[in-house]
């Protein structure tokens, strides 16, 4: 089961929430300075394990998204009975099941209440994020991998996508992580690149050295030895 609310001019502090529940809430202000605060709950999750949650949550949405469109389905057209060049001719109703748990994704946090019913936990998402750029935004392809599956196979299912949506409320942080990397690496490339190169200047230099060293010291010897063969002739 699940509940939606809506408040007037109220603070979160000041509203009733079911225990255990899993809680997505709204925030709307109007020109004329009035505030709206529209909460939805989930409850029945005792768990506090961020995964659990999520999980809680999706199969909430998912159960909507299938029954609405199955609904769309059936309405959205009607069969007159008629034909057209041998075709059933069918027409366009106009009745639709909206999806009411959507404009909820807007939010950017996932709020889970105790026993008490007081806001105890949260998942957080990056301040460029909301939970509609997760998998909780559910799309057909969802649905159909979802539902052709056993019960088992569906649970493995739910454990990949709701760990999935975990990873993509933080996506941004991740990223933020690797462009740092990306220039600690670049900086660090670029440092072991100069130590190379000054290695290969001080290594050419110091054998620059030691060859005229040596070819002064075997000149001389060379000499020398030139020089005491002649006195000795």
């Amino acid at each position: 089961m699940f509940t939606i609310n809506q408040y007037r001019n109220t603070s979160v502090s000041n509203i009733s929430f079911e225990s255990n529940a899993v809680v997505l809430i709204s925030h709307n202000a109007s020109s004329n300075g009035n505030t709206t605060t529209k909460v939805i709950q989930f409850p029945n999750c005792p768990d506090t394990k961020p995964l659990t949650i999520v999980k809680h949550l999706l199969k909430a949405f998912l159960a909507e998204y299938k029954v609405t469109e199955q609904f769309n389905d059936n309405y959205r057209y009607f069969a007159t009975g008629a034909t057209v060049n041998g075709v059933a001719e069918k027409v366009t109703t106009g009745i639709q099941a909206k999806r009411k748990f959507l404009p909820y994704l807007r939010t950017s946090f996932i709020f889970k209440t105790d026993s008490s019913g007081k806001l105890s936990h949260a998942i957080s998402c990056d301040e460029c994020t909301t939970l509609a750029d997760t998998a909780l935004n559910i799309k057909a392809e969802q649905v159909v991998t979802f539902y052709k599956y056993n019960s088992s196979q569906f649970r493995s299912a739910l454990h990949h996508t709701a760990s999935a949506i975990l990873e993509q409320c933080t996506l941004y942080t991740a990223v933020s992580d690797e462009f740092a990397n990306i220039d600690n690496g670049l900086l660090e490339l670029a440092e072991r690149e100069q130590r190379k190169a000054t290695d290969k200047a001080t290594d050419k230099a110091t054998g620059k050295a030691t060859d005229k060293a040596t070819g002064k010291a075997t000149d001389k010897a060379t000499d020398k030895a030139t020089d005491k063969a002649k006195k000795i002739a």
